[in-house]
């Protein structure tokens, strides 16, 4: 295992631990180049910059809704059904 030198976390890649020993950095080398917005993880500032581009991937199977991620349309389609957890 790979043991991580700010914490008691281990792992079992060398990548999953670089990975991790970013999330204890004050270091934002990825910048959005729409907003200049900063993210510590590359996957996270991908992410972000879908939400500028309009590629919206994941289309609701009940109304025309879309969305650029799929946790956001998992979110969406508890609007479609009878339980509402949030009332």
């Amino acid at each position: 295992p790979y043991p991580c030198q700010f914490c008691d976390k281990s792992f079992s890649r060398l990548s999953y631990l670089k990975h991790h020993e970013q999330s204890h950095s004050d270091k934002l080398p990825f910048k959005c180049t729409y907003c200049s917005r900063l993210f510590k993880h590359k996957r996270s500032r991908d992410r972000h910059i879908k939400l500028h581009t309009g590629d919206k991937k994941y289309h609701c199977s009940e109304c025309d809704a879309a969305f650029s991620r799929s946790d956001h349309l998992k979110i969406h389609l508890k609007t479609h059904t009878s339980n509402k957890p949030y009332k």
